[in-house]
C-alpha cells in the first residue's frame, strides 16, 4: 500500500507540474500611460563640502579680556569635535580688510615700532584667540575679523599638497562661502 501511495503522489506531482507549465499569459500589452507632470525645481544652492566647516568671527573691542599683557577672546564653534582635534585640522585666519587672510600665528606690523601678535588654540567646541601688543600694554583695539575652518581627517588627506596657510586656496578647494 505504501508503494501505491508513492506512485499516486508521483503521478499527481507530475500532472500538477504539467498543469502549471502549460499556463501562459494571453492577450496583448496595453497602451502606455500618460506622462506625469514635471515637479517644480528647487533653488540651486552653492555646492559645499560636508566634511569642512567655516565661519567668520567678528570681534569688537569689548569682547576681548585683558590679562597679563595679552588679550583673549573665545569663539564657540560646535563643528570642532574630539575627532577633528585628534585627526582633522582647525585653521584660524586673521583678515585686516576682509579680503586678505593670514593664517595664525601671525604678526601684524602697525608701524616700525608696534605690532600685534595673533595666535589661536582650540579645544572641543571652541577657539581661543590671543593677541599681544608689542609693548605688552593695553591698546585701543579696532573691530577684528577671523575665519575658522574645520577640516575632517578624510578631507585633510585628500589634499596633501594644499597650501593650508593660503586661505584663498583652502576656500577654493573646499568651496567655502564667505
Amino acid at each position: 500500500m505504501k508503494q501505491n501511495k508513492q506512485k499516486l503522489m508521483f503521478i499527481l506531482t507530475l500532472l500538477g507540474g504539467m498543469l502549471f507549465y502549460g499556463c501562459a499569459k494571453d492577450g496583448a500589452i496595453g497602451p502606455k500611460g500618460d506622462k506625469g507632470a514635471d515637479g517644480t525645481n528647487g533653488t540651486n544652492g552653492t555646492n559645499g563640502n560636508a566634511n569642512v566647516n567655516g565661519a567668520t568671527v567678528t570681534v569688537s573691542a569689548n569682547q576681548w579680556a585683558f590679562d597679563n599683557g595679552t588679550y583673549y577672546t573665545v569663539a564657540m564653534y560646535s563643528p570642532i569635535t574630539q575627532e577633528i582635534i585628534d585627526k582633522g585640522a582647525v585653521l584660524v585666519y586673521y583678515g585686516d580688510d576682509g579680503s586678505s587672510w593670514d593664517q595664525l600665528p601671525f604678526t601684524y606690523y602697525i608701524n616700525s615700532q608696534s605690532s600685534y601678535n595673533f595666535r589661536a588654540n582650540h579645544s572641543v567646541g571652541q577657539v581661543t584667540i590671543a593677541l599681544t601688543y608689542s609693548d605688552f600694554s593695553q591698546a585701543n583695539l579696532p573691530v577684528l575679523m577671523f575665519k575658522i575652518v574645520v577640516i575632517s581627517a578624510s578631507q585633510k588627506l585628500e589634499y596633501p599638497n594644499l597650501n593650508w596657510s593660503n586661505y584663498q586656496e583652502v576656500k577654493a578647494a573646499f568651496k567655502l562661502v564667505d
